[in-house]
């Protein structure tokens, strides 16, 4: 019997990307894995912002979609934690899109699960 449950968390500082252009989520984390969850914070001074993540940077699918739509100063907070055994299979690497327009100035913090 399997359990559930993560075994590593990866924390990182991605720099912030050009709009619609992937960006891998982190070097340091391996090709393939079993994505358990995953918490991102992104700056929340701009409306519609959507975050996307990968399998791939070729992929045309998103694996998941967040649309974040606050306007005040500060960071929206997003969390995502897979229920008892279930998790997101990773065959060609992590990666996020951001969809944004105006100006987003600071890192993404983002903790990976996996």
């Amino acid at each position: 019997m399997e359990q559930s449950g993560y075994s590593s968390v990866k924390t990182s500082s991605i720099t912030m990307p050009v709009t619609e252009t992937r960006t891998v989520v982190s070097s340091s984390l391996p090709t393939a894995f079993r994505l358990y969850g995953f918490s991102v914070w992104i700056e929340a001074n701009a409306n519609g912002v959507y975050f996307r993540l990968y399998d791939g940077d070729s992929t045309t699918d998103a694996l998941w979609t967040i649309r974040f739509q606050t306007s005040t100063d500060g960071w929206n907070n997003y969390d995502l934690i897979m229920q008892d055994d279930s998790y997101i299979r990773i065959d060609d690497g992590l990666y996020l899109e951001l969809e944004y327009s105006g100006t987003l100035t600071e890192n993404i913090a983002m903790n990976v699960f996996y």
